[in-house]
């Protein structure tokens, strides 16, 4: 049996294409976020029936956490699977779940656009003496770096380097690449951030880009605390990848206007989308990075 842990939306996508390539082996599944939300959960019950074993978790509190770390020493004492697949190498719980068990081969497979980004965390191996502690109480001896030098093959929906060299490419998001009977004409999508502590800040802001590129929907962040007036929300349980491949079959070109979203990555190579980075006093860093990826940069 096979082991896989995912702790997104996206992951399970990638997760399924994954367990395609392994028709005839049967999978144990992990399933695990720090919050609950109606659009994690379905992702999560839309991935769990490929499963023979599943395990979906919610954990908020790092006393749970640490519950959770315990709980998996035990259940995975002795226990062997034949290869393991997970994304998130820098979660001290992953870390200790692969510490607790024997295996043939660990797999990985990309987290989102901070498998692509030299600066992520999946980059960086700096931990903390809270955290080194922790992991000698529990005896957890694998770290960021320890993974990456097991991991046999890293699959990637990116045409870039990854946290390793030896990648395979898969496709998750199913673009319509033909107009065919598409009913209107452009759709214009903002995607909110909160980029300010003060949210007045951040209403006024995304007010200006609203009302200057008249957008059609406003695509709030699930973090965010505020709410801009004057523009339809658009209200969904798909993320936002599923929601852009499923308005293809209703527009003929889509717009997406952000700031320095990193899910625009993830849509590049479509013809009839046209991702705008908004470039903004403050952040010029971020936009310098959209340009890296050929993406249109536009001053408010």
């Amino acid at each position: 049996m096979n082991l896989i842990i995912c702790t997104t939306p996206l992951q399970t996508l990638l997760a399924k294409e994954i367990v395609k390539n392994y028709e005839d082996e049967k999978f144990y599944g992990i399933l695990f976020s720090n919050h609950f939300s109606e659009k994690v959960d379905r992702y999560f019950n839309l991935f769990g029936v490929l499963c023979n074993i599943l395990n979906k978790i919610y954990c908020k509190s790092s006393i749970k956490l640490v519950c959770l770390i315990l709980y998996y020493k035990i259940r995975f004492f002795n226990k062997k699977f034949d290869k393991i697949f997970v994304a998130n190498i820098e979660n001290i719980l992953i870390q200790s779940i692969i510490s607790s068990l024997k295996f043939n081969e660990l797999i990985t497979f990309d987290d989102g656009t901070a498998n692509i980004l030299k600066n992520s965390m999946l980059y960086q191996n700096n931990e903390s003496w809270k955290l080194k502690f922790i992991k000698f109480i529990f005896m957890i001896d694998h770290d960021i770096n320890t993974l990456k030098d097991i991991s046999s093959l890293h699959y990637t929906i990116y045409d870039m380097d990854n946290i390793i060299k030896n990648t395979k490419r898969i496709s998750i998001f199913k673009f319509n690449n033909s107009v065919g009977n598409a009913l209107n004409g452009v759709l214009k999508i903002c995607l909110g951030q909160r980029l300010y502590d003060d949210d007045t800040k951040n209403v006024d802001l995304f007010k200006k880009i609203i009302d200057k590129y008249n957008i059609d929907y406003y695509l709030p962040h699930p973090k965010e605390s505020f709410v801009v007036d004057g523009v339809k929300y658009y209200n969904s349980d798909l993320i936002f990848e599923d929601i852009i491949c499923n308005e293809l079959n209703n527009y003929k070109e889509i717009y997406v206007y952000t700031i320095y979203s990193s899910a625009i990555i993830n849509i590049l190579g479509e013809n009839r989308i046209h991702p705008v980075s908004i470039q903004v006093e403050g952040f010029e860093k971020e936009s310098e990075l959209m340009r890296k990826f050929d993406i249109l940069v536009e001053k408010l």
